[in-house]
């Protein structure tokens, strides 16, 4: 018998709880886009990203990004209960 994958499914919705919150906070709490869109380099060993300033041109554009992120979450949040749903009805 399969177990259910508890550990997918605890994750799906902590990213869709957070991506709700981020996309909340900005109507309550502004963030200015200069303390928002800074240039950030992500480094791995052997690899980096870098990331350049100025990718938000305006606070909407902040609002609409976070809207699409909360899209995507609950599109994984809705994959990952799917895929649920049949690995834990197999035997």
């Amino acid at each position: 018998m399969n177990t259910p994958h508890h550990d997918d499914i605890d994750t799906a919705f902590l990213q869709l709880s957070f991506v709700m919150k981020f996309w909340d906070f900005p109507d309550e709490h502004p963030i200015a886009k200069e303390t928002f869109d800074i240039e950030l380099i992500i480094r791995d060993p052997g690899s980096r990203i870098c990331l350049s300033r100025n990718d938000v041109q305006t606070f909407q554009d902040l609002k609409v990004f976070a809207e699409n992120n909360n899209s995507i979450c609950s599109g994984g949040a809705a994959i990952t209960l799917w895929e649920e749903q049949f690995t834990s009805t197999r035997v």
